[in-house]
C-alpha cells in the first residue's frame, strides 16, 4: 500500500543521534546501541549519511512533550537545517529548545561539517571565533537503518510505503511493554518507536518515540530540496580561526562522526560500514 503521509501539528521530539555517520563500502556487521534513557534536552542533530551523488537541503523539526514528576508536561521545540553536497560533504547544526509559542528561528548553538573525501570534520559555534577541526582515520562508521535486528520482547509492524516531502519512505513500528516494576506506573505501559526511512536519501525522514514514563517525541525532516547546496555552507564563516585538534585530544567528540551513540539515544539498530 502506498499513501501520502499527512502530518498534523504534533509534539515533536529530541532524542536524536550524533550529527553524522558515514557510508562507503558494504555492510560488515550489525549492532544495537544502548537502550533509551529518557527525553533529553541536548539536541545533537539529525542523522545525515555523507554519501556522494545525493545533494540535498532540508529542515528538521524537533520538539518534545516531557512528562514532569508532578504529572504536568513541558513542551519544547526547535528547528535545525541540514545539507549534503554532491561529493558527500554534510552540514548539520544544533539550536536551543524553545517554548512552543516562540516565533522565529531558535538561537544557534553549533554548526558542523564533514567531508568524507578528506575525512575532515569541523565544528564551530557563535560563542567563539575558533572552529575545531579533526582529521579522522579510515575506520568503521554506522548508518542508521530502523529495525535491522529483532529485539527480544518487542513486536515489529511493517507500515508499508508512503511519501514525505516528495520522498518515498518505508515505515516500521516497534512496540514493547514495560512492567510496573520498571517505572512508577501502576500498570504496564507500551513503548512505541516508529520510523519512516528513505532508502533513496539514506535518511530517516520521521522518527517517533512514545514512552508513557517520559513523554512523546518526534523528529521530522521537512522541505527536502534535491539540489546542490551553497558551497559556503560547508566551511566556517569568515572571521573564524580553524584549529586542528586531531592530535591534541582536546576536541569534545561532537565533531567526531565515529563516536558511538550514548545511552541517551533511542534504541535504533545500526549497520556498520567501512569508510575508505
Amino acid at each position: 500500500m502506498h499513501r501520502v503521509l499527512s502530518l498534523p501539528f504534533v509534539v515533536l521530539a529530541i532524542a536524536v543521534v550524533p550529527a553524522v555517520r558515514a557510508q562507503s563500502a558494504g555492510v560488515t556487521t550489525s549492532t544495537i546501541p544502548p537502550q533509551y534513557g529518557g527525553v533529553q534536552t541536548n539536541v545533537s542533530g539529525v542523522f545525515v549519511t555523507p554519501i556522494p551523488n545525493l545533494p540535498m537541503t532540508a529542515t528538521v523539526d524537533l520538539s518534545s512533550m516531557r512528562i514532569l514528576p508532578d504529572g504536568s508536561t513541558e513542551l519544547r521545540k526547535t528547528e535545525n537545517h541540514i545539507a549534503r553536497a554532491s561529493n558527500g560533504s554534510i552540514y548539520n547544526e544544533r539550536r536551543i529548545l524553545v517554548g512552543v509559542s516562540y516565533q522565529g528561528l531558535p538561537r544557534l548553538l553549533s554548526s558542523h561539517v564533514y567531508d568524507p573525501q578528506t575525512r575532515v570534520s569541523i565544528t564551530w559555534g557563535p560563542r567563539s571565533d575558533v572552529a575545531q577541526s579533526i582529521t579522522l582515520s579510515a575506520r568503521q562508521l554506522t548508518e542508521r537503518k530502523p529495525f535491522t535486528l529483532p529485539v527480544a520482547g518487542a513486536t515489529d509492524t511493517d507500515l508499508g510505503e508512503s511519501t514525505m516531502s516528495g520522498v518515498t519512505v518505508h515505515g516500521m513500528r516497534r512496540t514493547r511493554t514495560v512492567s510496573p516494576g520498571m517505572s512508577t506506573m501502576a500498570k504496564p505501559g507500551v513503548i512505541t518507536d516508529e520510523y519512516w526511512y528513505s532508502q533513496d536519501l539514506h535518511l530517516i525522514m520521521l522518527e517517533k518515540h512514545d514512552d508513557p514514563r517520559t513523554g512523546e517525541q518526534i523528529v521530522t525532516v521537512l522541505n527536502v530540496q534535491r539540489a546542490e547546496p551553497p558551497v559556503q555552507l560547508f566551511a566556517p564563516p569568515s572571521g573564524y580561526r580553524v584549529v586542528d585538534v586531531t592530535s591534541t585530544g582536546t576536541n569534545s567528540g561532537e565533531n567526531d562522526p565515529f563516536a558511538p551513540p550514548s545511552a541517551s539515544h533511542a534504541p535504533v539498530p545500526t549497520q556498520t560500514v567501512n569508510v575508505r
